[in-house]
């Protein structure tokens, strides 16, 4: 089984390879018998083995799950850059334009102990903020760390911002928060991608295609299957479904939206258009290839290496991990 994200873009993707096209189908080898399964506890249902490929875990999350229950794992894909962070109150005083940067917005949130939501430590863009919080602060962005840090429910969150019941929480224009970014009610706090560029770390993925060593000795031709239809997605996404998904109600509501000009406002924003006015980095948000590429591969180590060196990740990631060149 593959589990990806319950919402957002893997939500539209691979129901279009999956089930609205026979592009999954065709890719893969006649006798495989694969379920996809779109889930909030994809990571929990991989570690416990329930699941054989996690489609949306961080690299970093997987060194430290690896760690952690004694896996050998390998990333073998990618899909999604560093564009889901924190967002905040479109005024808010602590977005980095009125602080000075991204720096000194976290260095503010901790000494206001400001509340912020989260849902998840092993996916989205928290683990770049821990390396970025440990890295230039030396505090921990963590449970139990140094932030005022609530584990909410993921879907409340920007409504929860909106509300000023949280300073900032994790969330994206296309897990939720849409409509509020569409009425220019919410903004990015903070995004990876951002980081990245300032620290000239590359481009390092937010979602990973993982799986277990032995999976991948077994099954690389069905691997190598999916990556090919993801890939007929992903170009699809970036083209075509910017016609398609605004008007369809099951697309719509992968985004968490039954408003048309908000799913536009949304594609428009993953494929590259700066449609808020905060991100000045021209990346899309969906790779093209969901391969690694051995140039992307040194961007991911170089950034995992930056994670392990303030204490972040294991030192030892790469006897746990193994990045891939499909």
């Amino acid at each position: 089984m593959l589990t990806h994200f319950g919402n957002n873009v893997g939500a539209i993707i691979w129901p279009y390879i999956n089930q609205r096209t026979n592009i999954l189908e065709n890719a893969i080898p006649d006798d495989a018998n694969l379920r996809i399964q779109g889930t909030f506890d994809g990571t929990s249902l991989f570690l416990s083995g329930n699941s054989d490929i996690a489609a949306d875990l961080t690299t970093i999350g997987a060194a430290r799950a690896a760690d952690e229950q004694d896996l050998d794992l390998s990333v073998v894909g990618r899909s999604q850059s560093g564009w889901f962070g924190l967002v905040a109150q479109a005024q808010s005083e602590y977005l980095p334009s009125n602080t000075g940067g991204a720096v000194e917005t976290f260095e503010k949130l901790y000494d206001d102990q400001a509340p912020i939501g989260n849902f998840s430590w092993a996916i989205s863009g928290v683990p770049s903020i821990q390396v970025l919080t440990a890295g230039e602060l030396d505090l921990s962005f963590s449970e139990g760390g140094d932030f005022n840090i609530d584990m909410v429910d993921f879907a409340a969150i920007p409504g929860l911002v909106n509300d000023g019941e949280l300073v900032t929480g994790v969330q994206s224009p296309s897990h939720g928060g849409g409509n509020l970014f569409y009425q220019e009610e919410l903004d990015y706090l903070f995004t990876p991608n951002e980081y990245f560029a300032a620290n000239d770390l590359g481009r390092p993925a937010i979602e990973n295609m993982v799986v277990r060593d032995s999976f991948l000795e077994e099954n690389e031709a069905l691997l190598q299957g999916i990556l090919d239809a993801f890939d007929e997605g992903a170009e699809w996404f970036m083209t075509d479904a910017a016609d398609e998904v605004p008007g369809d109600d099951e697309f719509m509501q992968a985004f968490g939206t039954e408003d048309e000009a908000v799913a536009e406002y949304i594609m428009k924003f993953h494929q590259g258009d700066d449609v808020h006015g905060q991100l000045d980095v021209d990346i899309p948000n969906v790779y093209q290839e969901h391969r690694m590429s051995e140039d992307h591969i040194a961007e991911v180590t170089k950034f995992v290496n930056e994670a392990a060196a303030v204490g972040e990740a294991p030192e030892n990631w790469q006897d746990l991990v193994t990045l891939v060149a499909m």
